[in-house]
């Protein structure tokens, strides 16, 4: 008799980072471009203060690749900048959200596909309209369902 695997509903909401600190949350992309057999990635982020408040935020288009072989340059260079900012004179604390509490971000990752790869990093002062009901949603604390069957 095979046991069946049952998923357990989890319900996921964006969470407010406590008062005087600010979230960055980031988010990657890939996608198959099944025509040419590579791989195209992304990536995006976005930061909120305690009220929830967009900051600021950015994408870049990371370029294709075949699926042996990783764009190293970018790699490299977003975990240098990383380190760069960990490094500086401020409490840093890393924590794993899932997508589903991971909106906004995984818009901007999604987002940046459509960047050139030339263009490099985008930077957003303001929230693009994209992410206008996201927000919306994350502010009001609306739950996603991750793990139904």
């Amino acid at each position: 008799m095979k046991k069946t695997k049952v998923k357990v509903p989890i319900w996921c909401t964006w969470r407010y980072p406590p008062n005087g600190w600010v979230c960055l949350n980031t988010d990657g992309s890939v996608y198959d471009k099944k025509r040419n057999g590579r791989i195209g990635s992304a990536c995006g982020g976005l930061i909120r203060d305690s009220t929830g408040c967009f900051l600021g935020g950015f994408n870049v288009n990371m370029g294709s690749m075949n699926s042996t072989v990783g764009n190293d340059d970018v790699t490299c260079a977003l975990v240098y900048e990383i380190n760069d900012l960990v490094r500086k004179d401020w409490l840093v604390e890393f924590s794993h959200v899932f997508r589903e509490s991971n909106r906004a971000a995984d818009r901007l990752a999604h987002l940046g596909h459509s960047n050139s790869p030339r263009l490099g990093v985008k930077r957003f002062l303001h929230a693009p309209r994209i992410l206008a009901q996201v927000l919306q949603d994350d502010l009001a604390g609306v739950a996603t369902q991750r793990g139904h069957s």
